[in-house]
């Protein structure tokens, strides 16, 4: 199936009417940053998986690393849900997945979404990509980390290169903000 082709998805029908406005945002490229706020059952990590998705599918030179304090959460959280993305947008034949190393790549491009435990923020220093760059970097339940400061030392290794502005997506249910 040629790109084209490729099934048409209202975004209304699969991202919460909460983050409808930062759907279009994030589309757009209006946002530097997005924090999305929600308790359980929010809807903020299947929106953030379809953007994500689309994302990648719009850029192709976009790449994204999903971050989990800890490495083991990974399979049965994030790649859940960009599994889960893939599927509702109907898009399952595009994307290949593994379980080690734990990625998704389009399959038309070859770009990457790279699922990485931050338990040892240094193992990310060697983390690099055969075409293009990180575009996104989510950070599945930001709480888990222990500071800023070490999500600011994360981000100045992975986001380099790059001619679109970076999209941070950090789930989380103690704060928002959305910084453009």
């Amino acid at each position: 199936m040629a790109k084209e082709e490729q099934k048409i998805v209202d975004t209304k029908d699969i991202i919460g009417p909460a983050f409808h406005k930062v759907h279009v945002g994030v589309k757009r490229n209006y946002y530097d940053e997005v924090w999305l706020k929600g308790g359980r059952g929010s809807l903020k990590t299947s929106t953030t998986a379809i953007e994500i998705v689309y994302g990648i599918i719009r850029d192709p030179e976009a790449n994204a690393l999903v971050l989990r304090k800890v490495g083991d959460t990974l399979r049965g959280s994030v790649n859940q849900s960009l599994l889960w993305a893939i599927n509702k947008l109907g898009w399952d034949s595009y994307f290949d997945s593994t379980t080690s190393p734990a990625e998704i790549t389009y399959k038309l491009t070859g770009q990457k979404i790279i699922m990485k435990g931050a338990d040892k923020p240094e193992k990310l220093k060697g983390l690099n990509l055969a075409k293009g760059y990180f575009k996104y970097v989510w950070y599945e339940e930001v709480s888990e980390f222990a500071s800023m400061a070490e999500i600011r030392s994360i981000n100045q290794t992975v986001l380099r290169g790059g001619s679109s502005r970076y999209g941070f997506i950090r789930s989380t249910r103690l704060q928002m903000s959305i910084i453009g």
